[in-house]
């Protein structure tokens, strides 16, 4: 086996507590729904913005939602898709550009953070026919990808710029990389593809390696490090109560570790700032992984309420707290994990070869 291949890593749930922290966390802020507002085609819980500056919560004005601070709460402005219900929100990685999109799934509308500001709206009905679009922004905003059954978009300003046709395998999702000229898309099943974006078109520059079952694991979602390092992809067993996280070398397409869990469904991800930690939100705890040691080495835990369920997860700026928000329920939750990092100060946080 080439030296450029790196080994693949499993650690199992039962043999990853023994050595990591218990941190409980706190509620950072709590606006709880009313079984009233707690609609299907309306918000039903908090969007974190990355860096946790911001959030978006459900508004008392139906089927709106308002950008608050955090951790004051402040309401700072109301964003409204005229005539829609908004549905879902997504922050822009740098945090300061929102996308929201309506129940119906037909428009979207990006808006400036955090003065609310419209910036374009976009309108396009076959939009629907994705049962769950996994929408992705650019880490300026300025490009929207939006994958659909056989075919994918790449968006500037609500203009297509580029797109794929006729594609066998659905697709899932992607994530843009800073320089907002390279994407990678990932399938249900397929390897993840490094893909150039073009005037007109997106080229393909390399296939990631696979290892293990791809057949039996439903994509959850997909992260990408803020340097453009490496790419963590969490998925969910379709067959168990299982799942697994994998991480790629980018540069190579080479898998880096894999962490497979038993009896647990991983929800969201999110990589520190410093790409040295993978956050790895589960039901109702955040697993924090040292992604230079391999190894889990903190648990954060709370009480939660058995049917609110962690959504989203993300690191502070400074990257000593994860906060995280979940499902039918406005709460959201912070973690401080100074302790965590004291104890692993002499290990290197940030090689990925």
């Amino acid at each position: 086996m080439s030296a450029r291949i790196v080994l693949l890593f499993f650690f199992l749930a039962s043999h990853e507590a023994l050595g990591a922290l218990s941190i409980c966390g706190r509620i950072l802020l709590s606006a709880r729904l009313d079984a009233a507002d707690e609609v299907v085609d309306g918000l039903n819980r908090a969007f974190l913005s990355p860096g946790g500056r911001w959030a978006s919560v459900p508004s008392r004005n139906d089927g709106q939602a308002d950008l608050v601070e955090l951790p004051t709460g402040r309401v700072l402005s109301n964003l409204e898709i005229q005539g829609h219900r908004i549905r879902n929100l997504i922050f822009g990685r740098s945090g300061n550009h929102l996308l929201a999109y309506d129940g119906d799934r037909t428009v979207a509308a990006a808006f400036l953070v955090p003065e609310g500001i419209h910036l374009w709206t976009w309108f396009v009905p076959a939009f629907g026919l994705h049962v769950r679009p996994y929408l992705s922004t650019s880490p300026d905003s300025t490009l929207l990808l939006v994958p659909r059954m056989n075919s994918v978009d790449v968006l500037r300003n609500g203009a297509v710029i580029a797109s794929l046709k006729d594609l066998p395998i659905v697709q899932r999702g992607g994530v843009i990389a800073a320089d907002n000229r390279t994407l990678i898309l990932f399938t249900k099943t397929g390897a993840p593809e490094v893909y150039a974006i073009e005037e007109g078109s997106l080229r393909l520059i390399r296939t990631f390696t696979l290892s293990g079952n791809n057949h039996s694991f439903d994509i959850r979602s997909g992260h990408l490090d803020s340097n453009g390092r490496f790419f963590a992809l969490a998925e969910n067993s379709a067959s168990t109560y299982g799942s697994r996280v994998r991480t790629w070398n980018v540069n190579t397409g080479n898998i880096y570790q894999a962490f497979q869990f038993r009896e647990s469904r991983v929800r969201a991800l999110s990589i520190s700032p410093d790409g040295g930690l993978l956050a790895v939100a589960e039901s109702h705890s955040v697993r924090l992984i040292n992604l230079g040691r391999r190894e889990v080495i903190a648990n954060l835990t709370g009480t939660f309420d058995e049917d609110a369920f962690m959504r989203d997860v993300v690191f502070s700026a400074d990257g000593t707290r994860v906060l995280a928000s979940l499902d039918n329920s406005a709460e959201i939750w912070e973690w401080d994990i100074s302790s965590a990092l004291s104890s692993t100060s002499g290990s290197d946080n940030t090689t990925h070869d």
